[in-house]
């Protein structure tokens, strides 16, 4: 028995060994694998009908961009931006309450035309993400909108994606991830705080709301 012991311990020392060993040359693929995951991203199979940019109560300047340089480049024919509008009326600190017309005549600046943009605002309620899907894959369908690129920011994209998807599924609107980033990179995201805070956030509400049945409970984006 004590032999027996002895080989068990010597096994379970070598592989913690191993692992001590390999650690720093694994951990960063492994890091940027699951980061990679998050960051949902995918080569657009011909144009799209839309490109859709998530904001929150303001949308960011990269996000505007990114939309912008796909509907240059013919890869969308349209851009759709998206904001939350709380249902009490409330309103961000110096966020001027005409807001969403800043941004219509922001994107009119850059020049794109009036007929290739809509800024909508979209209520704000538990679960948001859900339904901000649910009011936006609405609008895609009344437009007859059949494909759109979902830009969304960091680390939230696997879980917008999986949400719009599901929710896009029965109206048979196919939806492409393209994440941006702002504060940190998918392949470096944990030499930043916000990287790291971001990636774990995600991680937790990717879970719980799989746990709540709003999107199947599967990490596939399939």
């Amino acid at each position: 028995m004590k032999r027996s012991s002895g080989k068990i311990l010597v096994v379970l020392l070598a592989i913690i060994l191993v692992v001590v060993l390999l650690a720093p040359f694994l951990y960063q693929p492994v890091l940027n694998g699951a980061g990679k995951f998050l960051a949902a991203a995918e080569a657009p199979a011909g144009a799209s009908d839309v490109a859709v940019v998530e904001g929150e109560a303001w949308v960011e300047q990269a996000a505007v961009s990114r939309a912008a340089d796909l509907l240059r480049s013919g890869k969308v024919r349209r851009m759709l931006v998206v904001l939350h509008q709380d249902p009490d009326g409330s309103r961000v600190v110096a966020l001027p309450g005409d807001y969403p017309e800043l941004v219509k005549r922001e994107l009119a600046r850059m020049p794109i035309p009036e007929s290739r943009f809509q800024v909508v605002s979209v209520p704000v309620r538990h679960p948001v993400t859900l339904t901000e899907a649910q009011s936006v894959t609405a609008l895609l369908n009344k437009s007859g909108a059949k494909s759109a690129v979902l830009l969304a920011k960091g680390f939230h994209m696997r879980r917008s994606l999986l949400v719009y998807r599901h929710v896009a599924a029965p109206l048979k609107i196919r939806i492409v991830p393209l994440a941006y980033f702002t504060t940190y990179q998918s392949d470096r995201w944990w030499q930043s705080d916000d990287g790291v805070r971001d990636f774990f956030s995600e991680w937790l509400k990717l879970a719980y709301y799989q746990v709540r049945g709003y999107i199947p409970m599967k990490f596939s984006d399939a």
